[in-house]
């Protein structure tokens, strides 16, 4: 198969993934019941994210001409990934979804967006290594 084919079913596995642990969770209630699990679900959500963020990026040939084409993919993708976590976050809040008490509310969310970014920053040098630097 192609990279551009691995890449697309890596981010729909992924997805798939996200989606059975995200119904796991609130069935079995793992957000309450393991203090962590927020952390590794929003680090999978930017992998996810950044992996497909990169292949409609870069398979879109939205920077094929560009100098820069690699900080500008990274810096694209990662704004996608961490406006995602932004509306998510918003979404949470208005819905009353937080299980975080008020004096943690701000240190949840810087929480859950270093994980957004941690993970965005993993999705992205895969996708990076499987294209642009594969044989590197």
């Amino acid at each position: 198969m192609s990279t551009r084919t691995n890449l697309l079913l890596a981010s729909l596995f992924l997805a798939i993934i996200f989606t059975l642990l995200q119904i796991s969770a609130h069935y079995f209630y793992f957000y309450w019941i393991y203090w962590w699990f927020d952390w590794v679900m929003h680090f999978l959500a930017g992998v996810t994210g950044g992996i497909a963020g990169y292949w409609v990026l870069y398979y879109g040939e939205f920077f094929e001409n560009r100098s820069d084409k690699v900080f500008v993919l990274t810096m694209s993708v990662l704004s996608c990934v961490m406006f995602s976590g932004v509306v998510w976050e918003i979404l949470e809040y208005v819905l009353g979804l937080t299980q975080a008490h008020e004096n943690m509310y701000v240190q949840d969310v810087f929480n859950d967006f270093v994980s957004n970014a941690a993970g965005a920053f993993l999705g992205i040098f895969i996708s990076l290594k499987a294209t642009i630097y594969r044989n590197v």
